[in-house]
């Protein structure tokens, strides 16, 4: 499985690294985000995302911490552009093979019968 990226921000001289993995766009989904609504949703669904962000490095960060760094973030539509990216290379590696070379005998097959 490749690296998934990453953001870092520096915010009041601590630094933030934001990233999702597969448990942490699970997480996402059960504060109720759903990607399909990313564009037609921004208001509910880009605080979810930008919090969910912080889940795998800073899970601990207070919400009200986490709006205020997003209230005084420049740029953030090429942030939620790459927010966007991020979590589509999550669902994307969901149906990625990861196939072991060395030990064929684990990788499972499926077939029509």
């Amino acid at each position: 499985m490749k690296e998934n990226k990453k953001i870092k921000i520096t915010y009041n001289d601590k630094e933030y690294i934001l990233e999702y993995n597969r448990k942490t766009i699970g997480d996402i989904e059960q504060m109720g985000f759903v990607a399909s609504q990313f564009v037609d949703k921004p208001a509910t669904m880009l605080p979810i995302a930008f919090k969910g962000a912080f889940l795998k490095n800073h899970k601990f960060v207070k919400q009200e911490i986490i709006d205020e760094i997003f209230s005084h973030m420049t740029d953030k539509q090429a942030l939620i552009g790459e927010l966007s990216n991020m979590i589509l290379e999550c669902y994307q590696s969901l149906t990625e093979d990861e196939v072991d070379e060395k030990d064929k005998e684990k990788n499972a097959h499926w077939e029509i019968v």
